[in-house]
């Protein structure tokens, strides 16, 4: 088989086996797997009658003897599926010649009222590909899967990769995927629905929870059950959601805790540690457990409380060498070698130097912190600039992060030594931010490396609030396309913040859904790399059938193919903006887009009234 005609068998829509001389099923493409409801591996080396109707095999064996002799036959039969129900079709065999070896090519067109119901297939394919998350399965009574939809969403499979495989190896093994399967199993033996969460597993290997409902498929005569149709809707986010939640409200407990706690032992120490000031020396050791003290309550209070920000113009070299003064009793303790390579031209930084001087104290530490006990004790502080942003590297010689605590090492209460509340990088991570800069850690056999980037110009973090859009200052309504969840969750949290009134789709397909079934929005944001309808196919279809729409859109995009990109973009006329996107520049866009919508319309009515 040539690699032409194998990807002409493979792709064709139309159901089609290959049959040898002895009437075994040598190949068959996808379509013939959908309309059988059986997998390849079930098929291929099986008689080709097999899966005919028992009344229809001798006419089939002497069409195909037929078609061996003379070229080609076709006739009337009827096939057998999966769970033992008939359907009509018209059989077309043609011989095939391939060097020495001989073979039928069986296509199987289906007749009449069944072309109606493979429509409502499709049709269902249509509805599952406008619903996020959304899978659905046929299975017989052994749980093999004989039909499937929406697979490509959630488990990043061809529906067809899935049929003729038991529904257990698309879960996770675990106690409580057993626990749950079996009693689906139970309710369904007995003809009842079932509905519970089964955790899937992804072709990667990753895996989802997902709220599933299983209903039992019967025999229209005698009632017995043949199967089931099973539902799921992906849940993983909202778990997610649940869980942040969760924690959200212990941190929020637990900071309010703090803040109480930490003024009450912070008036007592202020006191005591007044008294010890004009005491004898020999309390030096109480006095010192005092400052420490003091300074874990001043930690819980810097985390339990908002940072607000106080921007100065401030160098960094004086702060990290009054910092690194502060930490020297410290280093002794440690018996580290300290390296500062501050360059005397950095441009200065338009910071809050409180919170500069404290993040600086806190990665130090934590790098102090790790070189206790090292074989190599080496602490490297350096900084360097673009011009627009200053980038400071803390680099210890230490053991470095293990794999767990290096995607935790940022969040609250989290440590890996004793007598330490884990605040520490939490606070300096949340000061950064609040800059509108960035801090990473990161881990090497050479040790660990903190490094934080902090714009040179103050950065607005997030949107000034607004009422409504600036332009016409009513609310306007926006679409949002992008199969990534948290993108939208973000773009919809600043747009209704400022008084856009906001929609969501996940592909192409179901923006034109979401158009097809009300007015268009005011504007349009969508990506480009999407499953389901990219957004270049989005991009023509509204062009096609919404093309003032088009002229309100704005393309957002982290494509690194500028060439596409900008080949799309003078295409369709549309605005681009690059992920990550600048809030800022985007609500200034879609005011210059209803500006010249406005003009636009103004212009109109007064050509239509002269």
């Amino acid at each position: 088989m040539s690699e032409t005609y194998r990807h002409l068998f493979t792709s064709a829509p139309l159901p089609i086996l290959s049959v040898d001389h002895d009437g075994l099923v040598v190949a068959c493409n996808p379509a013939v797997a959908g309309l059988l409801g059986r997998s390849a591996v079930e098929l291929v080396g099986t008689p080709v009658l097999k899966w005919l109707s028992p009344s229809e095999r001798d006419a089939a064996r002497s069409g195909f003897l037929r078609a061996f002799d003379t070229g080609r036959s076709d006739w009337e039969s009827v096939i057998r599926r999966w769970d033992g129900s008939l359907r009509p079709v018209r059989i077309q065999a043609f011989r095939q010649q391939v060097g020495d070896a001989v073979h039928l090519d069986v296509f199987l067109n289906e007749r009449g009222v069944e072309r109606v119901v493979r429509a409502a297939d499709a049709a269902v394919l249509d509805l599952l590909a406008n619903m996020p998350g959304l899978f659905a399965l046929v299975l017989d009574t052994d749980l093999r899967i004989r039909h499937a939809y929406g697979m490509s969403r959630t488990h990043w499979c061809k529906d067809i990769d899935v049929i003729g495989r038991e529904l257990v190896s698309l879960l996770l093994p675990s106690d409580d995927n057993a626990i749950q399967l079996e009693s689906l199993r139970r309710e369904i033996a007995r003809g009842e629905s079932w509905a519970g969460t089964l955790h899937q597993v992804r072709v990667d290997d990753s895996s989802f929870p997902a709220h599933v409902i299983a209903t039992p498929r019967l025999d229209p005569l005698s009632r017995e059950p043949m199967g089931l149709v099973l539902a799921g809707r992906e849940a993983g986010e909202e778990t997610a959601l649940r869980d942040q939640l969760g924690v959200a409200e212990r941190l929020a407990a637990v900071g309010r805790v703090a803040t109480s706690v930490a003024r009450e032992l912070s008036a007592g120490l202020i006191a005591a540690r007044a008294v010890l000031d004009t005491a004898e020396p020999r309390i030096d050791d109480a006095r010192s457990a005092l400052v420490n003290l003091q300074r874990i309550t001043q930690t819980l209070l810097a985390f339990a409380t908002d940072v607000t920000v106080e921007r100065t113009p401030v160098s960094l070299g004086p702060v990290v060498r009054e910092v690194l003064a502060e930490l020297e009793e410290r280093r002794a303790e440690v018996g580290a070698d300290v390296v500062a390579r501050l360059p005397d031209d950095l441009p200065e930084l338009n910071v809050d130097v409180r919170h500069l001087r404290e993040v600086l104290r806190q990665v130090i530490t934590n790098a102090l912190d790790a070189l206790e006990g090292a074989e190599v004790r080496e602490l490297r502080v350096a900084a360097s600039s673009d011009g627009s942003t200053v980038t400071i590297e803390v680099r210890d010689s230490g053991p470095g992060l293990s794999p767990g605590a290096t995607g935790r090492i940022f969040e609250p209460f989290f440590t890996t030594r004793t007598h330490r509340l884990g605040l520490g990088l939490a606070i300096a991570r949340g000061m950064v931010v609040a800059h509108g800069g960035r801090i990473a850690l990161s881990s090497s056999a050479e040790g660990a490396v903190a490094t934080i980037e902090l714009p040179c110009e103050a950065r607005a973090t997030s949107v000034p609030f607004r009422a409504a859009p600036l332009v016409l200052g009513t609310s306007r309504s926006v679409l949002l396309v992008d199969d990534d969840a948290a993108v939208r969750t973000m773009f919809r949290k600043v747009l209704q913040k400022v008084g856009y009134r906001t929609s969501e789709a996940w592909s192409g397909r179901s923006a034109l859904a979401v158009l097809a079934n009300g007015a268009p929005p005011d504007f349009l944001i969508t990506d480009l790399r999407m499953t389901g309808g990219n957004g270049y196919w989005l991009l023509r279809q509204i062009g096609r059938d919404y093309p003032d729409l088009l002229k309100r859109t704005v393309i957002v995009t982290g494509d690194d193919s500028d060439a596409y990109v900008d080949r799309i973009a003078r295409e369709t006329g549309c605005a681009v903006l690059r992920k990550p996107v600048e809030f800022t520049l985007l609500l200034e866009v879609l005011d210059t887009l209803a500006l010249r919508s406005a003009e636009a319309k103004r212009q109109a009515t007064e050509v239509a009234g002269v």
